[in-house]
């Protein structure tokens, strides 16, 4: 069958034409149809009869091409492979990804720049729009209360009224931010809102309330209600400057009696979280006002929370003592640790009384040094990066639990260490630490990690230096380096003199070349920091021919895939004229130069 194509204009004409003059005929009138200036040759008698006749004509014919519309939209319905064809049940499940939102409610409620003029902004698709797709749409979300569940403070009260009887005796999800619904007309007015909520507070199912503190005040009214149903709380209670200056808390507020909650997620709130309700949760999420005062608090907490999957402690300068590691607290089921924007000690503390052995993704946010408390997290350290200890392995992957190698970056940057694992929805590891003393802190990473049950695959990043130009002791990451990146020119020289060394192998007495299994070796010589340069080459071509040649007569070790070296030519020309050789030897090798 040929293509279809759109209707023509003339074709439209002979359709007008065929009915303007049958009501001329009609009325014993002999004009033809000419186009729109036909309207001026009508006579005047006839003017009224014909303008009512031709109404009559055009709304018959929308009539019946929105019937032949229907039927081929309906057919086409039945034989094309679409969502039309989906079980009832499946069709549900896929609406229940919509919310019974105003439907005319924009798509970004937030945005405080003004919209140009004549600006039409995006709608948010609202389960309202999706009433009118179809029939069997239409049926299949007045037919199921499970929809309706949900309201909050952007609705309008006519909308929420409607939402709360189409829920019938479901469940109910609660939300209220007042930013957001400041910003619109025609919405709730927070008594109301509160007001509603109240009275269906029996089957309120999850609370999402992001409110100031003088609204929060009233808000505790709903808090405290009886809530049988409640699985998920969260609160924002957002507080001024002044406020938190002060230390003002937005105020202690009691649960009701009832089943267990799952999720619970509170900033600048306070709860008692000895309260029986609380002692199943399945994820906690702690920040500002509401973190406990000292670490000691948070570990008491946490020691009833054995079902706990995810844990989230973060922005707050609490700190009132008991610090020092206790008996490590076993969260068995924990999967998720972000420890973030805290004092040194009270992180430390933290990492150093639990042990989490199911944990697969961690945040740890460390930025500034506690000066306060130096000693106190250098003995925390000694406890947390202890070799043998469980709970370190689990921080870096290398826990003997794995069904495969992991892999972990550790860079030494400006003031602080960085352990990075490969992100995947599986694993994730980013832990961020300040300290004062930065070799010895590399020191017991590299000793810990190496005696893992399961070492990961170490790459080292050595990025300039703030200690004194202290280089990393390659030896100490010996057994599990496979990957090398340093930046600048005593790092690299230190770099090379240490790859040539071999070693004796502990317990075995065996020799072995340091970083044995190191696989990429890239150097940047940022910049000729002083010395005889010509020293620099001297040792990169002795590591090549010791290492990899075997001219020595020690065997060679394995050799890299990518050993890259980056310096200016003009800088570091030995390194330059050494190119031939060592690629000759190394084929791997390769010198780039670079404007630094």
């Amino acid at each position: 069958m040929t293509e279809i194509k759109s209707p023509q204009k003339d074709m439209v004409f002979r359709a007008i034409s065929t009915f303007v003059e049958g009501i001329c005929e009609e009325n014993d009138c002999d004009l033809r149809f000419s186009g729109i200036e036909w309207a001026d040759a009508v006579p005047v008698r006839c003017l009224g009869t014909f303008r009512d006749e031709l109404k009559a004509v055009q709304a018959r014919m929308n009539q019946q091409i929105d019937k032949i519309i229907s039927r081929l939209a309906q057919r086409w319905n039945i034989v094309s492979p679409s969502i039309h064809k989906l079980p009832l049940e499946v069709l549900v499940m896929i609406l229940g990804e919509f919310e019974p939102s105003d439907p005319n409610r924009p798509a970004n409620t937030n945005d405080l720049t003004p919209p140009p003029s004549g600006y039409q902004p995006a709608k948010e698709t609202s389960l309202f729009d999706l009433l009118l797709v179809c029939r069997t749409w239409y049926d299949a979300i007045l037919g199921s209360p499970g929809l309706w569940g949900y309201f909050d403070g952007t609705m309008t009260p006519k909308i929420a009224s409607l939402v709360i009887d189409r829920s019938q005796l479901l469940p109910i999800s609660v939300r209220w931010d007042t930013y957001r619904t400041s910003r619109r007309c025609n919405t709730f007015n927070f008594a109301s809102f509160v007001e509603m909520a109240l009275k269906n507070s029996m089957r309120v199912r999850s609370i999402d309330i992001s409110v100031s503190w003088w609204d929060y005040v009233s808000m505790r009214e709903l808090l405290v209600a009886p809530t049988p149903a409640l699985e998920t709380l969260q609160v924002r209670v957002q507080l001024s400057d002044y406020e938190v200056e002060q230390n003002r808390s937005s105020g202690e507020f009691t649960l009701s009696d009832g089943p267990h909650l799952k999720h619970l997620s509170l900033h600048n709130a306070i709860t008692q979280m000895d309260h029986p309700r609380l002692s199943h949760l399945i994820a906690l999420a702690l920040t500002g006002l509401s973190v406990p005062k000292s670490p000691k608090q948070l570990l008491h907490i946490l020691s009833r929370l054995q079902r706990l999957e995810e844990l989230d402690v973060r922005y707050s300068e609490n700190n009132t003592g008991g610090v020092g590691a206790s008996g490590p607290i076993l969260l068995p089921c924990l999967k998720r640790l972000a420890l973030g924007c805290l004092p040194s000690v009270y992180t430390a503390t933290i990492l150093a009384s639990i042990y989490t052995p199911s944990c697969s993704h961690i945040l740890v946010q460390d930025w500034k040094v506690d000066e306060e408390n130096v000693a106190a997290v250098e003995a925390l350290d000694a406890v947390v990066w202890r070799p043998g200890n469980n709970q370190s392995a689990s921080l870096v992957g290398g826990s003997s639990s794995r069904s495969e190698r992991s892999a972990l970056t550790v860079q030494k940057l400006f003031g602080h260490i960085l352990l990075q694992s490969p992100t995947s929805l599986n694993e994730s590891r980013e832990l961020h630490f300040a300290r004062r003393d930065i070799p010895r802190f590399m020191t017991q990473l590299a000793t810990t990690i190496s005696q893992s049950p399961s070492p990961p695959a170490v790459e080292l990043v050595d990025v300039h230096y703030e200690d004194g130009r202290i280089p990393v002791d390659l030896l100490l990451w010996s057994e599990v380096l496979e990957s090398l990146v340093v930046r600048g020119h005593h790092a690299c020289r230190s770099t090379l003199q240490q790859l040539s060394q071999r070693h004796v192998i502990p317990g075995t007495g065996e020799v072995d070349w340091v970083c044995k299994k190191l696989s990429k070796i890239n150097l940047e010589y940022t910049w000729n920091e002083g010395g005889d340069e010509a020293t620099d080459g001297r040792a990169l071509l002795s590591l090549v021919r010791q290492r990899w040649s075997g001219e020595d007569g020690f065997v060679g070790t394995v050799r890299p895939s990518s050993f890259e070296v980056y310096c200016k030519e003009a800088d570091f020309p030995s390194l330059w004229s050494l190119k031939d050789e060592i690629t000759h030897i190394l084929p791997s090798f390769k010198l780039i130069g670079h404007g630094f």
